[in-house]
């Protein structure tokens, strides 16, 4: 029976992990403890090892968000077939979808007769989708399972120009654009928030501390001893 091979929960908080790289090929032999690839959090990068032996084969890709228990792909014996999605699906059963806690997912638009058509596309996609303004519908899917991927989104954002409608008209020149993720990402949010949420203010107060100045010295120079105006304030 194939390995599966899951997004593992790194901390409290930890919600999904991005894919950075991979250190073993699709299709390579690996044994228990290999690192397969590497994962970044908004905190840490972890290397994923193997849990068994047998044949590598992901079935997500580089830079792609995985919820935590997300599959990311199977540790197969050789000449053993990957399963289908809905087996895969079978063997996380304690895992809800978001349909069912969400009421309506995010990956499903309306029918013209307003039911739900069920759009498959990964967290980072819909979230990239979202900033975009890109409709998930309207977007093709070049990934595992005809899921939607990032790659997708930009790819459909850019085909009708709405991605450089979301830039600053400085950056439109620019040579590359990455953007940022894991622990960069979670401070850019934080000091973005600090921003938001705090006056953007000062508050300056002169005083004229001649005489005091003057005070300190003479009693300095009177009594043999130093004083600061540390001491004095």
């Amino acid at each position: 029976m194939p390995e599966k091979i899951v997004m593992p929960k790194l901390g409290m908080v930890m919600s999904e992990g991005v894919i950075s790289k991979f250190l073993k090929n699709k299709g390579d032999k690996v044994v228990s403890g290999n690192v397969l690839a590497q994962i970044e959090t908004e905190k840490i990068n972890y290397d994923l090892e193997a849990t068994a032996s047998g044949i590598f084969h992901p079935v997500v890709d580089i830079g792609q968000a995985v919820e935590v228990n997300g599959l990311i792909g199977y540790i197969l014996v050789e000449g053993e077939q990957v399963p289908s999605q809905e087996e895969s699906l079978s063997g996380l059963g304690s895992i809800k979808p978001k349909s069912q806690l969400l009421g309506k997912s995010k990956n499903q638009t309306e029918k013209s007769d307003g039911s739900a058509k069920v759009v498959k596309s990964t967290p980072g996609a819909r979230r990239l989708a979202m900033k975009l303004h890109v409709g998930l519908a309207q977007v093709e899917a070049t990934g595992p399972g005809g899921r939607i991927t990032e790659y997708d989104v930009k790819k459909a954002a850019s085909s009708d120009g709405s991605d450089n409608a979301n830039f600053p008209a400085l950056l439109k020149d620019a040579d590359k654009v990455e953007e940022l993720t894991g622990m960069r990402k979670s401070i850019a949010s934080h000091m973005k928030n600090s921003l938001s949420s705090t006056a953007q203010l000062s508050f300056f107060l002169e005083l004229d501390v001649t005489d005091v100045q003057a005070a300190r010295k003479s009693f300095s120079s009177e009594n043999d001893v130093s004083i600061t105006m540390a001491h004095i304030l």
